[in-house]
């Protein structure tokens, strides 16, 4: 299909040097995905069905020889085979446990009640501050580029002069392989210091991903993985399940899927489920999200400890280079101590680019 489509791009580019109207076509492929791969995926299926301007040629040529893919659509020009972007992104965001603290109320199993120390409590409030990094991208073969991203960030509270602090850096090798079929081996690691808590997590994934149109200006990005999770104190498999759909309406949506190993007397994800659907909204860009996990097979001084978390969350963007973002989560616990209800907030201010 891509060696069709490139020809078609060399005839078009060839034969008419007049600019064709832009259609609703290759401008929703763009607008509506964050997911790079499916937006060329979604551009070129649509080039077999409508005119594209002269500029959107242009662009999905550049977009195609970043993804590995030398030649583009034919057109002049090389890009550099390995890139890193520096940036600095500001923070500005409402934090429920700033200090990785316990909640405020006595823990109480069977007929037993315990008080935990003042100072073990944990403090919410507005967190500021900046994170410093850099992101990359090598191109190894065709269609086969490696993304870096290395980040490092401070937030401070200064209501109760504290901060989190946090590290992390993540790689993905993303593969073409044949046909509508890719392979992408990827992995992060994390670390996160508070006051009390010092907690690290990461991965090591490798899913294979499948692209397919299902209906006319309807086209998809379907993935499933295995997943090994490490975490402070266990280490879990998984298995993980994805789609991404850009609509013939210009809505985009994403369902995913985790399903988690159980281990034995540890508190770990057995399931989740979650899903998000972007849109434009006066002329902005909208996303609503919603997640549901069950957490099982903890024990706490011999007492079964499950959970069930919910969360509903709406971003928007208010201006070119800020985000609002406003949600509420709770969780149920089989131990009243660890029942959650509270919302969250967070402004987002574009990464200024150095």
């Amino acid at each position: 299909m891509l060696n069709t489509v490139l020809r078609a791009g060399i005839l078009l580019c060839g034969v008419s040097a007049a600019i064709f109207a832009a259609t609703r076509s290759d401008a929703n492929c763009l607008v509506s995905s964050p997911n790079e791969r499916l937006s060329n995926f979604c551009m070129l299926e649509r080039s077999d069905k409508a005119a594209l301007s002269l500029r959107t040629v242009q662009v999905l040529d550049y977009r195609l020889k970043r993804e590995g893919f030398s030649t583009g659509l034919g057109l002049e020009g090389r890009i550099k085979q390995t890139t890193f972007q520096p940036y600095l992104s500001p923070i500005l965001k409402y934090s429920s446990n700033i200090n990785g603290g316990n909640p405020e109320k006595p823990l109480v199993l069977g007929g037993n009640s315990f008080t935990g120390q003042p100072h073990l409590i944990k403090k919410k409030g507005v967190v500021i501050g900046a994170g410093i990094g850099t992101s990359g991208r090598s191109l190894y073969g065709r269609g086969k580029y490696l993304n870096m991203n290395i980040d490092a960030s401070y937030a401070h509270s200064p209501a109760h002069h504290i901060g989190i602090a946090t590290l992390s850096a993540s790689a993905c090798a993303k593969n073409y392989l044949k046909d509508l079929w890719h392979l992408d081996v990827c992995g992060s690691t994390q670390r996160t210091h508070k006051d009390i808590t010092d907690q690290n997590s990461g991965h090591f994934s490798v899913s294979a991903v499948r692209l397919f149109t299902s209906a006319p200006f309807t086209h998809h990005h379907a993935t499933v993985g295995v997943k090994r999770y490490f975490a402070t104190s266990y280490i879990q498999n998984q298995l993980t399940f994805g789609i991404e759909t850009i609509h013939n309406n210009g809505l985009f949506s994403e369902i995913s899927a985790t399903l988690g190993e159980p281990l034995e007397n540890t508190l770990v994800t057995r399931k989740s489920l979650s899903g998000s659907l972007r849109m434009q909204a006066w002329g902005k860009p909208l996303m609503t999200s919603a997640g549901y996990s069950a957490a099982k097979g903890g024990k706490l001084f011999g007492v079964d400890w499950d959970e069930k978390t919910t969360s509903f969350n709406v971003t928007y963007q208010l201006f070119s280079s800020v985000t609002l973002g406003v949600g509420y989560t709770i969780t149920d616990s089989t131990i009243d101590y660890y029942d959650v209800s509270e919302p969250n907030f967070k402004l987002r201010l574009t990464a200024i680019k150095l």
